[in-house]
């Protein structure tokens, strides 16, 4: 899953750097996509904390 993560996150941050240049890095689609970006950074730092044996817990 942080394979898919890392690709989603590299993506988005080239759609953001690409809108940046285009519109300007204060332009609302570029913010949008800055803050889509958060969230899958969020994710993914998320994700890689979490212990693998409370993945396989149950009770």
């Amino acid at each position: 899953m942080c394979q898919v993560l890392s690709n989603q996150i590299e993506l988005k941050r080239l759609e953001m750097i690409s809108a940046g240049i285009k519109k300007g890095f204060t332009d609302a689609t570029t913010v949008l996509l800055s803050e889509e970006l958060d969230q899958l950074l969020n994710q993914f730092n998320q994700e890689k904390h979490i212990p693998v044996w409370s993945i396989n817990y149950t009770k």
